[in-house]
C-alpha cells in the first residue's frame, strides 16, 4: 500500500476532509487558519474524487446513461436561486458587478478564487475515491482512530491512511437521486413506503429519468408531452426549458389547485387500474400546466402522444397522456464507505419489492435514512457516545438553507470543539458521558425510537420556519465562543449572521422576480455595474437589494 499524503511523523491530530466542494473548502480554510495547524500539531488533508475542486458546481457536461450516476446534477443553464451577497462566505465576497443571481460558472470561479486566496488547494488530493472507512480502537487507545482506504481513480493505486483522529464528511447531499414513493397514508402505516407503481419500467425503458441526468438536449423532448415532477428550483428551471421544444409540459406538485376534468373510465390491462381519460378544461395554450401528484404509472408507450391512451394516473383521479417524465424530486444521502458497526442503512430502493430491513436492529451510533443521518447533535456530530467527541463531523445536512455561510458556521463550532475551547465540550460533560446527547432543536425526537421512523426521519434536517436557519447559525457561533465573551461575542455573532440576511431571505422570491424582470428588459447589467467596489462593498449590495425588494 502507498502511504503518501498524510506524513509519516505523528502530529497530535490528523484530520481528513472528504470532498472539495464549498463545504470541504471552508472546512479546509478554517482548520488551516488555526495556530495548531501552523505549528504542526494538526495535519489536514482533503480527499476529492474528481479532478478539480468545486463539488456540485463543477460541470459534468456528458453524464453517463443510467444507472451509472453523473458526477454532478448541474445543468448548463443553472443560475443561483439566492442572491450572491447572502450566499457568499462571510469572509469572502463575490467580485463587484457580479449579476445578483449568477450562473453556475461564476460560482465555480468564486470557489476557485476562495481556494487561491487562502492557499488551501495544495492540501487537496484529487482523483481520490474513498473505498472504506473503519473505526479502530486498540487496547491502549481509549479514543479510537479512523482507517481510511482510498484509491486513485487515474492510476488505480490503493492507499491506506492510518490513525486519523477526525473525519469530516463534506461530500454533499446530491449524490444519489430520490424518486417519489407510492401515495399512502404514511401517518398510519409503518416501515418504508412502497415504490411508486410502474416507476421501474419507465426508468428501465428510458421513458423517464431523474433531473440529475438533465442537460439541455431538445431533441429528446421535441413534440412530446413531458411531465416534470417536483416543485423545487430544479423543476422550476427545467420545465420552461423543455416547454420551448415540447408539445406540452405538465408539472406535478404536491400543493396544487386541482383542475376540473371531464372523465371517462379506461382500463389498464397491465395493472388492472381504472383511470379517467384526459379532457382538461384548463387553458391548453399555457406552456406549463400544473397537476396533482402521481398515483401510479401505466405502461410507457413508444407511440407518439396522439395515439396513446392515458398512462399516468394522478391522486385526484385524473389521468394524463405522457411521453416522458423528468423526476426533479430531490436527492438521498449516501455514505457507502461506512461499515455496519458504524452506520445502519435504511434503504428506500425503487428496485426492491420489499424495503424492510433484514435482520435485527443493530445498535450503531448512526442510522441512515434516505434523507437524514441521525442522531446528530446540532445536525453536525454524532450524539451517540459510541463515537468520541471530535471524531466525526458531517457538514451541510440542514435544508432548505443558505448553504455556504451555514457550513462556515458549522466549521466554527467544529474547530472550537477540536481546540477544546467554546462551550460544547463543557455542556456535554455536564450531561454525563453516558447520556444520549440531544439535538439542536430542543431535544427533537430520535426517529429510531418512534413507531414510524421513515416518516419522522424525512423532517429531521428540515428547518421550519425558514428563518430557523439563522437562529441555528447564531447558536453555532455562540457555542464556539467562551461563555464569558460578552460584547465581543455578540459582535462576532452579528458579523457572521448579519440582520439584513433575514430580511433579504424573507423577500427572496420578490427579489428574484424583480431581477428577472430587469433581465427581460435588458437592465440587469447596468443595475449591478460597480456595485460592491466601494470601501463597504457589502453595504452597497444590501442597499441595492433593499431597493429592489421595494419595487
Amino acid at each position: 500500500m502507498d502511504t503518501e499524503g498524510l506524513s509519516r511523523t505523528s502530529p497530535s491530530k490528523r484530520i481528513v476532509i472528504l470532498g472539495a466542494g464549498a463545504a470541504g473548502l471552508v472546512a479546509l480554510k478554517t482548520l488551516c487558519a488555526t495556530p495548531e495547524f501552523a505549528n504542526g500539531e494538526w495535519e489536514v488533508l482533503c480527499f476529492e474524487r474528481r479532478h478539480a475542486l468545486g463539488g456540485i458546481w463543477l460541470p459534468d457536461p456528458t453524464p453517463p446513461a443510467p444507472p451509472i450516476l453523473p458526477q454532478t446534477p448541474l445543468y448548463p443553464s443553472l443560475t443561483t436561486n439566492l442572491p450572491h451577497p447572502i450566499m457568499a462566505f462571510r469572509d469572502f465576497a463575490f467580485p463587484p458587478s457580479t449579476p445578483l443571481y449568477p450562473p453556475a460558472s461564476t460560482v465555480l470561479e468564486y470557489l476557485n478564487a476562495y481556494a487561491m486566496a487562502f492557499d488551501v488547494a495544495k492540501y487537496i488530493q484529487f482523483n481520490t475515491e474513498v473505498e472504506s472507512i473503519q473505526f479502530v480502537r486498540s487496547t491502549d487507545d481509549k479514543e479510537g482512530k479512523w482507517t481510511i482506504s482510498i484509491h486513485n481513480t487515474v492510476t488505480g493505486t490503493m492507499q491506506d491512511h492510518l490513525d486519523v483522529n477526525t473525519l469530516i464528511l463534506a461530500n454533499g447531499r446530491h449524490n444519489l437521486p430520490h424518486f417519489p414513493s407510492a401515495t399512502t397514508d404514511q401517518e398510519s402505516s409503518s416501515g418504508p413506503p412502497p415504490q411508486l407503481p410502474g416507476l421501474a419500467r419507465w426508468l428501465e425503458s428510458g421513458h423517464a429519468s431523474h433531473a440529475m441526468y438533465y442537460r439541455i438536449q431538445p431533441k429528446i423532448y421535441r413534440d412530446c408531452i413531458v411531465l416534470v415532477v417536483g416543485d423545487g428550483p430544479s423543476a422550476r428551471d427545467i420545465a420552461p426549458e423543455i416547454a420551448s421544444v415540447a408539445k406540452q409540459v405538465w408539472r406535478s406538485i404536491r400543493k396544487h389547485t386541482t383542475p376540473k376534468l371531464e372523465t371517462g373510465v379506461l382500463k389498464d390491462s397491465d395493472n388492472g387500474a381504472t383511470r379517467p381519460s384526459q379532457h382538461s378544461s384548463i387553458n391548453d395554450e399555457l406552456p406549463i400546466r400544473i397537476c396533482a401528484p402521481i398515483a401510479s404509472l401505466g405502461p410507457p408507450s413508444d407511440t407518439r402522444s396522439k395515439d396513446q391512451a392515458p398512462n399516468v394516473l394522478l391522486v385526484d383521479g385524473s389521468a394524463l397522456v405522457v411521453d416522458y417524465i423528468v423526476f426533479a424530486t430531490g436527492y438521498e444521502l449516501s455514505f457507502p464507505f461506512f461499515p455496519e458497526d458504524i452506520l445502519e442503512q435504511h434503504h428506500d430502493d425503487i428496485h426492491q419489492e420489499h424495503n424492510a430491513l433484514q435482520g435485527p436492529h443493530v445498535n450503531t451510533p448512526l442510522s441512515l435514512y434516505p434523507q437524514s443521518l441521525l442522531p446528530l447533535l446540532h445536525h453536525l456530530l454524532p450524539s451517540s457516545p459510541q463515537l468520541p467527541l471530535g471524531s466525526l463531523f458531517v457538514l451541510g445536512l440542514p435544508r432548505p438553507v443558505v448553504p455556504f455561510p451555514l457550513v462556515q458556521a458549522q466549521c466554527h463550532l467544529l474547530t472550537a470543539t477540536l481546540q477544546g475551547r467554546g462551550q460544547l465540550r463543557n455542556i456535554l460533560q455536564e450531561k454525563g458521558s453516558g447520556d444520549e446527547r440531544r439535538t439542536f432543536d430542543n431535544g427533537k425526537v430520535d426517529p429510531r425510537n418512534s413507531t414510524n421512523p421513515q416518516v419522522l426521519s424525512r423532517g429531521y434536517h428540515i428547518f421550519t420556519p425558514s428563518d430557523h436557519q439563522f437562529d441555528y447559525r447564531e447558536s453555532l457561533i455562540r457555542l464556539s465562543l467562551p461563555p464569558t465573551n460578552g460584547n465581543e461575542g455578540q459582535a462576532e455573532v452579528e458579523r457572521m449572521v448579519p440582520r439584513w440576511q433575514r430580511r433579504v431571505y424573507e423577500k427572496k422570491n420578490t427579489l428574484r422576480e424583480t431581477w428577472r424582470e430587469l433581465e427581460r428588459r435588458g437592465h440587469a447589467e447596468e443595475t449591478v455595474r460597480n456595485v460592491g467596489s466601494g470601501e463597504d462593498g457589502e453595504a452597497e449590495w444590501v442597499e441595492l437589494m433593499e431597493r429592489l425588494m421595494k419595487v
